[in-house]
């Protein structure tokens, strides 16, 4: 059964082309006006859109988007659209990121909180009163369902993270294909491969010591919202600014 509205689907992570090319490929440092950005004041684009821009190698079999462009947005607000669990998972994700900064030091996105990101735009206050519209006309149509996360899976960029069983998977990815078709403009960035990251930029063996310490996994939550979260520089996190429930609740 359908959970929301159909409409014709993109590829896998695509991204629009707006303004100059000035990204590196994929395994390089993010470089922006001839300056490398590290961990610490990495923009959020490069930050968002590694994991993305692996997803579609996984997908299409190298044929990645691996240069980005960022020249009209680079100085405007820069917000995401995701799906949040519910708060049992959340603790659940930020226990198993712990017990993974014990056991191998500080790692990438270990302080960020669980989520499965749909979407990226940056724009101004007309741009994000469009987003706002089109996620509450999505969701007003769609319904709730079951998510269950119940394995681990890397990506070769060493991102880590938690992905669904393949019924949840393809309604996540029914759902991400619905909600991307007829998105507002200002996005830079969509993703149809559903996954909770738990960690990014690990090694092999970090990896490794990664899928022992989680081991076999059973999360279990209600797919229910989407939630648009505004990136905040000075934390280097993005911070939700509204959550807005599925109006057909679960049958």
């Amino acid at each position: 059964m359908s959970h929301f509205g159909s409409g014709p689907c993109d590829k896998n992570c695509s991204f629009k082309k707006t303004g100059r090319l000035y990204a590196q490929l994929r395994d390089l440092p993010l470089t922006i006006f001839g300056q490398s950005f590290s961990f610490v004041d990495q923009h959020p684009i490069e930050k968002e859109l590694e994991d993305f821009r692996i997803d579609n190698k996984v997908a299409e079999g190298n044929n990645t988007h691996d240069i980005i462009s960022h020249d009209k947005t680079a100085a405007m607000p820069h917000y995401s659209i995701v799906l949040i669990p519910s708060g049992s998972v959340i603790k659940e994700v930020a226990a198993i990121k712990l017990r993974l900064k014990e056991a191998i030091g500080w790692y990438h996105s270990v302080h960020a909180q669980a989520h499965i990101t749909f979407n990226l735009f940056a724009g101004g206050e007309l741009t994000l009163m469009n987003w706002k519209h089109h996620v509450q006309q999505f969701a007003a149509r769609s319904q709730a369902f079951n998510c269950c996360l119940n394995r681990t899976g890397h990506f070769s960029n060493g991102a880590f993270f938690l992905a669904p069983d393949e019924s949840s998977r393809l309604e996540l990815i029914s759902l991400m294909k619905a909600f991307h078709h007829a998105a507002p403009k200002g996005g830079f960035g969509k993703s149809t491969q559903p996954h909770v990251s738990i960690g990014r930029k690990l090694s092999e063996e970090q990896l490794q010591i990664g899928k022992e310490l989680v081991g076999e996994v059973n999360l279990s939550f209600i797919c229910d919202n989407l939630t648009i979260r505004q990136f905040d520089p000075q934390a280097g996190q993005y911070k939700i600014i509204e959550r807005v429930d599925f109006c057909k609740k679960k049958e």
